[in-house]
């Protein structure tokens, strides 16, 4: 099990990583399985985001579309819906963020 590259890591990191990794052990908990599970978890948790669902419709959507709209519809979900719904989970945005959204942007129309 590695904890990162000198000079990244100092010594003293290391050893407290160590230590940690140690004490999973002794608790029946795999250190490595658990880091693999936490970078599945990140790895998700990315391909489930607003802004990754809002890409891959976007690039279905613009197929056939006029390059004028096509790059006005991409300004106006940069800065309009996913300045504010980008980072979130897909999974955790209710009607009423949506709602939210639309009246701190002024956004009076946007049809997807």
């Amino acid at each position: 099990m590695t904890f990162g590259k000198y000079p990244d890591v100092s010594l003293s990191l290391a050893r407290n990583r160590h230590a940690d990794s140690r004490t999973l052990l002794a608790a029946g908990v795999d250190p490595m399985a658990l880091r693999k599970a936490e970078k599945s978890a990140e790895q998700v948790a990315d391909q489930n985001s607003f802004t990754t669902i809002a890409d891959q419709w976007f690039e279905h959507w613009k197929h056939g579309k006029s390059p004028r709209h096509v790059d006005s519809t991409r300004r106006r979900l940069n800065s309009n819906i996913l300045s504010t719904l980008g980072a979130r989970q897909i999974t955790d945005i209710e009607a009423p963020d949506v709602l939210a959204m639309v009246r701190v942007s002024r956004l009076a129309v946007f049809v997807i």
